[in-house]
């Protein structure tokens, strides 16, 4: 075996041993966001093995954005806390033109259903805060 044949390997342990300390945490916020990250990030692994170096240098650089970010103190609101690991996944993906693994937006906010809202972007609003579209107003 190849230290390129181990890679992912590592990789994947690492994202999973983050995982595991976010679930020993009392104070753990937003797990269910943390997973879809983690498995976001372990499909990019998968489907990078055999790409470009570069490409495979953005993803390690994402696990390592991800396993280290959540070190950081955390100022505001709980829902803050995935927001930059996920845009920084989420910008890997669209780069490598993997929109499938693209984590939604409303997946690092608490306060939303992502079921619910990837089926109505109405509900997606309405959860959030912000004012319905003008369509839903239209309609009422």
């Amino acid at each position: 075996m190849t230290i390129r044949d181990e890679q992912p390997d590592i990789l994947i342990r690492q994202v999973d041993r983050h995982l595991a300390r976010l679930r020993l945490r009392p104070q753990a916020r937003d797990l269910g966001s943390a997973e879809r990250i983690a498995d976001c990030l372990r499909r990019l692994i998968t489907e990078t093995v055999r790409a470009s170096a570069a490409d495979r240098a953005r993803v390690r650089a994402a696990v390592r954005y991800f396993v280290t970010g959540a070190r950081r103190p955390v100022a505001g609101p709980a829902g803050r806390f995935l927001l930059a690991e996920q845009r920084v996944v989420n910008d890997v993906a669209r780069h490598l033109g993997l929109l499938d693994l693209v984590v939604p937006d409303d997946a690092a906010r608490p306060d939303v259903d992502v079921g619910t809202a990837a089926r109505s972007p109405a509900t997606s609003r309405a959860a959030s805060g912000l004012p319905p579209a003008w369509p839903d107003i239209l309609t009422k």
